[in-house]
């Protein structure tokens, strides 16, 4: 009788192990395929804390390494994007691309680096356009760039130039009324002036 309980006993803990196994095995399938599908960061450290519900912890620390593996992937694709755009001079898109790398290799520097390129080029253009008189236009681009240089002193210097501008046009518009009204003026002395002559006659 002994025999048979032990027998019943192990067939018991064969089938709780043969459970367990399967258990683990579809959670580690299921882990798997979602850590190859992952496409973000942010896909990853959901996966990661998820881990945290997961027994035993040998699996939970298999699944984190697979993890890290992805990231590491992940992080690579999105640091080559950035130097693509970098590559493009898309200095704008380039910053925010190496930005959302944070410490990831030089992501930090080469932020830095099209953000300089980024000011460098648009402080080029407000120049051109002050040398063709699109004061308004340059204003608007050194209000944009801050402290970078001297845009302040630029932006300042074509709100001046611009309004001086605006007020010679105003000036000249009111010289050249003025002059059309006394020119409309004599022409209609004239015209009196010669039905006057006209009666008489």
């Amino acid at each position: 009788r002994a025999e048979v309980i032990e027998g019943l006993q192990r067939r018991q803990r064969l089938e709780q192990e043969r459970k367990e196994q399967e258990r683990k095995n579809k959670l580690r399938e299921k882990f798997s395929s979602r850590v190859k599908a992952a496409e973000t960061l942010l896909d990853i450290q959901k996966i990661k804390e998820e881990t945290a519900e997961i027994q035993p912890e040998r699996l939970a620390e298999e699944i984190r390494q697979a993890c890290d593996v992805r990231q590491a992937e992940i992080l690579d694709t999105m640091y080559q994007k950035a130097q693509g755009l970098s590559r493009e001079e898309k200095w704008q898109e380039a910053e925010r691309a190496f930005q959302r790398l944070e410490d990831y290799q030089d992501s930090r520097e080469m932020a830095a680096r099209c953000r300089e390129n980024y000011r460098k080029e648009r402080y080029e253009e407000a120049e051109k356009l002050m040398e063709k008189t699109s004061y308004k236009q340059a204003e608007g681009i050194f209000s944009s760039l801050g402290d970078y240089r001297d845009s302040r002193e630029k932006m300042k210097q074509c709100r001046e130039t611009h309004q001086k501008m605006m007020e010679e046009a105003e000036e000249t518009a009111r010289k050249r009324k003025q002059a059309a009204e006394a020119a409309e003026r004599r022409a209609s002395e004239r015209r009196r002036a010669a039905e006057a002559e006209a009666k008489k006659a």
